[in-house]
């Protein structure tokens, strides 16, 4: 047979290997089982240990503040477009076209609501009503209804 009509997987099969000390194999069953012993050296070999990771993960402590709407418009703006949209469909493009509301949207959606304090409750009404009664101190002197109305003597006169 020429040698321009051999395919190159016809000259591969017919072309010596070396064996593991470097001599050419020839013999098609010792070339196999050349292959074989190769492969079962690449592919077999013994697992490394994992180190132990620790079983609770740490999250940062550094303080995280939330993002500004300046902030989700320059990440919106820096977004490549034609990329593909994540699960929920939405593009960089219609992030973009989306205009102002979209920023307060996304930026409503990023950063939490404040947490909701609720009122504390209401006295329960008990079934007998009770009903208490406030001693109230009424002053001696009377209330002048203007300032015109007092009179302060212009001297005071001292007794001894």
């Amino acid at each position: 047979m020429p040698l321009h009509t051999l395919e190159i997987s016809e000259l591969l099969a017919h072309a010596p290997i070396f064996d593991d000390h470097g001599n050419l194999i020839s013999d098609k069953a010792a070339k196999a089982h050349r292959w074989k012993n190769h492969f079962e050296q690449l592919l077999n070999h013994p697992s490394v240990p994992c180190p132990d990771l620790p079983s609770t993960v740490q999250e940062d402590q550094r303080p995280c503040q939330e993002p500004s709407e300046l902030e989700v418009h320059t990440a919106i703006r820096k977004l490549k477009n034609g990329k593909a949209p994540g699960l929920c469909g939405i593009t960089a493009e219609m992030l973009k076209a989306s205009g102002d509301l979209g920023i307060l949207w996304l930026t409503s959606v990023i950063v939490p609501p404040p947490a909701v304090v609720s009122p504390p409750a209401p006295p329960t009404i008990q079934a007998t009503p009770t009903v208490s009664v406030a001693q109230h101190t009424v002053p001696s002197v009377p209330i002048p209804l203007s300032s015109n109305s007092l009179s302060y003597p212009s001297r005071l006169m001292v007794v001894s």
